[in-house]
């Protein structure tokens, strides 16, 4: 078993409002979160204890982001190559006015 506890972090879910807290994970599941600090036994009996400094903790948040859009990576570097995509994939996609 892998736990990891992170305590002293604001915790944001959908349910409740923000609170500083701690969350205690498991094989990379989250067993349990609650407010204030964690009980002592706990924090030691934990192989990582990470100190989350007051910073966000949004416990379960897929980050659901993209680089890439209608079939191409909106990251590449080469300026050319990108407008050529970008105009490409918006004419085959009717996302332009034709006038």
């Amino acid at each position: 078993m892998e736990k990891k506890l992170i305590k002293n972090a604001k915790i944001y879910t959908p349910a409740l409002p923000a609170f500083l807290g701690w969350l205690l994970v498991d094989n990379n599941r989250i067993i349990t979160f609650q407010k204030g600090e964690p009980p002592q036994d706990l924090e030691k009996s934990c192989p990582h204890v990470i100190d989350g400094g007051g910073r966000l903790l949004l416990p379960g948040f897929i980050d659901l982001h993209t680089h890439g859009s209608l079939g191409f990576c909106t990251m590449d570097a080469d300026p050319q190559r990108r407008w050529q995509n970008a105009t490409r994939n918006t004419a085959s996609h009717r996302l332009c006015r034709q006038r």
